[in-house]
């Protein structure tokens, strides 16, 4: 165990002991009939009861066998040490018998509250998972009992684990409260993108115009200027095989299109398309969309490239470069009220069926003129470039904060800093 006291707690204050984790704690498996006792599941919030009434998360066909677990109890996932939790309950219940339920077995040497802060810590910091067995790309990493028992774990006095919890308490809720705002302000900025990309498509970038009704029941009322259109008046579906030097392109709501290699690398899986048409390519041209497995929830999308895709896409190509700007088209099909109405147009489909050019064509459109279209999708490039970059940096501070607060945690809780030193 050496590597791991090197790892984390070799520098322990000299008035702190180190100890096994089995000197503190003891495993228990205690597994009983459901009897309507609670069901608690182990989330990143801590332990909490599912609402199996409503098939909350994932759900058994029989709580029989489960473990009982106990107000003051810990319990941890410790077959997923990579999302997976730890933490003390506050609940009475049963929770999974995969999941490993541990006590103190000794008072006088254990603060609850100061020992999940230092569990939650070995997760966090992935400490645990250096030291897992299994198979963890498939997220069934676990920690083997007797290495948990045998881990080193800090153990200052109970004078002063008290004094570290009240300590973190403190300052976690200030930065969770820092954390909470700025995670408001991305939902903001988020609704206000969506809400700004709806409004422009649809009622153009001069409020003071006269409206009227559009026809489109998607739209509601639009310029009085601005023209309807049915979708085969605007595209036409593409029918043209491969070229030889196409590049293969892969769409996603995620990345947009991209080269499949690029693809690959950024989203770390190879796409899955259908087997009888995975030997069938189409040709797709610059300002083509694509319609793929998912658009109905989230839109069709705009190539910016040369290349082919699997026949089990549908391409889409503008019949009339004077009618359609492919610009002003990627913001509306990425706009709330059409992926609504391309959802409703989708409701019989089988899922994970995709969307034909005939259920395509069932669509309609209220646009302006050819120069309206450019002005519009120049505006939101520059817009949402401007919002995505607020988010951005937004986030950016989350992301710090998220990563201070663990130092904070895993400083106090192995005495590299002292509380008395860090009020």
């Amino acid at each position: 165990m050496r590597g791991q006291l090197d790892e984390w707690i070799d520098d322990l204050p000299e008035d702190w002991d180190a100890v096994k984790t089995k000197s503190l704690f003891k495993i228990l498996k205690r597994q009983v009939p459901h009897d309507g006792q609670a069901i608690l599941s182990i989330t990143q919030s801590g332990i909490r009861p599912k609402n199996i009434s409503e098939n909350e998360g994932q759900m058994a066909g029989n709580y029989d066998g489960y473990q009982e677990v106990f107000i003051g109890d810990f319990a941890m996932n410790s077959m997923d040490l990579l999302t997976g939790w730890v933490d003390q309950s506050r609940y009475d219940g049963l929770t999974s018998p995969d999941y490993r339920v541990f006590v103190t077995t000794d008072l006088t040497r254990v603060y609850g509250r100061f020992y999940s802060y230092v569990f939650q810590t070995l997760y966090s910091r992935h400490i645990y998972y250096k030291y897992g067995q299994g198979v963890s790309n498939m997220g069934r990493w676990r920690l083997p009992a007797q290495t948990f028992l045998n881990f080193p774990l800090p153990n200052p006095t109970f004078v002063e684990q008290r004094a570290i919890v009240s300590f973190l308490d403190a300052k976690t809720a200030e930065i969770d409260g820092i954390i909470n705002k700025l995670q408001r302000e991305v939902q903001l900025l988020e609704q206000y993108r969506r809400e700004l990309i709806a409004r422009t498509v649809t009622r153009g970038l001069n409020p003071d115009v006269p409206m009227r009704d559009s026809g489109v029941e998607w739209i509601g009322k639009g310029p009085t200027s601005w023209t309807l259109y049915s979708a085969k008046a605007l595209f036409q579906r593409r029918k043209e095989f491969e070229r030889p030097a196409d590049i293969h392109l892969t769409p996603s709501q995620l990345y947009g299109v991209l080269p499949q290699e690029e693809f690959i690398n950024k989203s770390g899986t190879k796409p899955t398309l259908k087997l009888s048409e995975a030997g069938k390519m189409r040709h797709v041209e610059p300002g083509d969309f694509i319609i793929h497995l998912r658009s109905f929830q989230g839109g069709l999308e705009l190539s910016e490239l040369a290349g082919k895709v699997s026949a089990a896409y549908t391409v889409l190509s503008p019949r009339d470069s004077g009618l359609v700007d492919s610009g002003y088209f990627k913001w509306l099909f990425k706009s709330d009220p059409f992926i609504r109405s391309l959802a409703s147009l989708t409701n019989q489909l089988r899922d994970g069926q995709s969307i034909n050019f005939t259920t395509f064509s069932r669509t309609s459109y209220y646009i302006p003129s050819i120069d309206i279209q450019r002005l519009i999708a120049a505006f939101l490039d520059r817009k949402t470039l401007e919002i995505d970059s607020a988010i951005t940096g937004i986030k950016r501070q989350i992301e710090l904060l998220g990563k201070y607060r663990k130092q904070i945690i895993n400083d106090a809780v192995t005495g590299k800093v002292r509380v008395g030193e860090m009020a």
